[in-house]
Parts: structure tokens; sequence; C-alpha cells
């Protein structure tokens, strides 16, 4: 099989609103992808169609080569924990031992000694009831499940709700030393960019539900710079450079740029008086979403 996920021309319409319009990407083995976008530009719902949960409106969606809609043995490969305020009566009286028990049945390759691990790094008490969680600790049920499952595909949609810096940190460090002695393919979807983005090898950007691009992750950071310095100069050198961003300070100006610098231009630009610095993907993020203009991407 040549990727874990492919993805083609894929629409998903609720009525009359199009949360994602004519989306292809593909995904491979043993990566993580960082899933970025605004609020409202299709991450959930993406999620929710790589784990079966909904049938696309058009197109294709096909994880280690099988549809898993309603494909039992294709859906045991994938771990997508959603939000647990949209669970039924009936599980609200789960204690949280018992969500662990019905993760190690579903779960062929459930690692019982790493949860048991994750609940004491995370000092759950699974002696208690949902109703008694906060949702930080919702949030650490949530990723017991994810990694302890060994699923060969997890999603984690904005999996560290209610988690204070501390605690994230714990979160951020375990998976990368998961992730390094049990490689899968692992969606991760977050607004905290800069703070998740060590962990990311390639980079998915939804806006307004379709791609805005799919890159490497240092692809992304040898083609994002800010260059502040004479507006007058900045104007001249850059002409023909791919502009995203002008912040204005009277006679000074900084260009933020999506657009490659090459070995023999960086110092042309510093000779000319100008500072030349690398964008956070989170600002790279920000810029690229909130502009208006055809982009090349």
């Amino acid at each position: 099989m040549k990727n874990a996920i492919e993805i083609y021309n894929l629409t998903k319409e609720y009525g009359n609103t199009i949360a994602l319009e004519n989306v292809t990407i593909s995904c491979a083995h043993n990566k993580i992808y960082g899933l970025l976008g605004r609020n409202g530009a299709g991450k959930t719902t993406l999620m929710h169609l790589l784990a079966g949960q909904l049938l696309p409106t058009e197109g294709s969606i096909h994880i280690y080569g099988e549809n898993v809609y309603e494909n039992h043995e294709a859906l045991a490969k994938i771990c997508y924990i959603g939000p647990f305020s949209n669970i039924n009566n009936y599980v609200k009286a789960y204690r949280v031992r018992d969500f662990f028990k019905t993760a190690s049945l579903f779960y062929p390759n459930w690692d019982q000694d790493f949860a048991d691990k994750l609940i004491r790094l995370f000092s759950l008490d699974i002696k208690k009831h949902y109703r008694n969680l906060s949702s930080g600790m919702l949030s650490m049920v949530s990723i017991v499940i994810s990694l302890a499952s060994r699923a060969p595909l997890t999603l984690l949609d904005e999996p560290y709700t209610g988690l204070d810096a501390a605690a994230r940190q714990e979160f951020y460090d375990v998976l990368a030393e998961d992730y390094s002695n049990h490689p899968r393919t692992i969606i991760f979807s977050t607004h905290l960019i800069d703070e998740a983005s060590k962990l990311f090898e390639d980079v998915i950007l939804l806006h307004q539900g379709q791609i805005l691009l799919q890159k490497s992750l240092e692809t992304l950071e040898e083609s994002s710079f800010v260059i502040t310095g004479d507006e007058e100069i900045l104007k001249s050198v850059l002409s023909n450079k791919n502009i995203i961003r002008i912040e204005n300070m009277g006679r000074r100006a900084a260009y933020s740029l999506y657009d490659t610098l090459s070995e023999q231009e960086k110092p042309v630009l510093t000779q000319a008086g100008l500072e030349v610095r690398s964008l956070t993907l989170q600002q790279l993020f920000v810029y690229l979403t909130a502009n208006k203009e055809g982009l090349r991407c």
C-alpha cells in the first residue's frame, strides 16, 4: 500500500453549507501531520470522515486501501476520540476505568501496560464517574485511549482542552517518545501551532473547506520570512516575491513573504541594510489564511 490515507475530490455538504470542497490529499505511513485551519475551516468534519462517522457527499476516502464506513475491521485501525460532550446517557454512567476497558476490547493493539503508565503520569483516578471529571481530566482520558490504542491511524482533534501548559508539555513529550518507539500515522489538529509544531513532519492547511497547502514542515520553514528595513528598498528588491503581509512603520516596513530566498539573495538583502528573519509556523498560518488574494502555495 503506497499511502495510509488517500482522499480524492472529497466534498461534504450539510444542507446548503459546504464544509469541505474538492479536497484531495494523501498521507504516508508513519508520519505526524499537523492539520491547521481557522474555526469553521472543516478540520473536525475531515476527522469525522476519516473515522468513518460521516459519508462524503462526493469523492472518496480510503484508509489503508479500504473504505472505512461501516467497515468494522478497517475502523479498528483508526482511533478518533471525539468530544465527550456528545456521548449518550448510558456512557455518561461510566467510570474512568470503564472507558479504558471498552477501548481495550475494541482496539486489537491495545497496550494495557502503556495505558497504566499514562494513568499514573496524569494522576487519573480510574474510579471517578464521568460526571465528576473536569474538561482537563476528560482530555487526559482521551489522550490515554488515543495513545494506548496503538491504532495505525490516530486522529487527535484539539486533544488538550482544559490542560494547563505543564500538562500539555507532558503530553507532547510522551507523544514524541511513544511515536519514536511505535511509529504510526498521526493527524493532529491544533490551534496552539507554535507549541505543537515541533511534533509535525508535514502540515495540511485547510481554509474555507479547501486545501490551501500540504507541505513538509522543513519546506515551510525554508519558504517563509519576514524582512525589515527601508520601505523603498523593500519594494525594489522584493518586487518579484510572494508578499503575504506588509506592516508599515514610518519609512520602515516589515514584509512577510511565502517564497524562496536563494543563498545568493540573502547576503544581497543584508548588504542593502535589510534584516531577514524566519516566520514562525503560527505567523505563516495567520498571514496565509488572512490573505484575500491568490496565493502561490
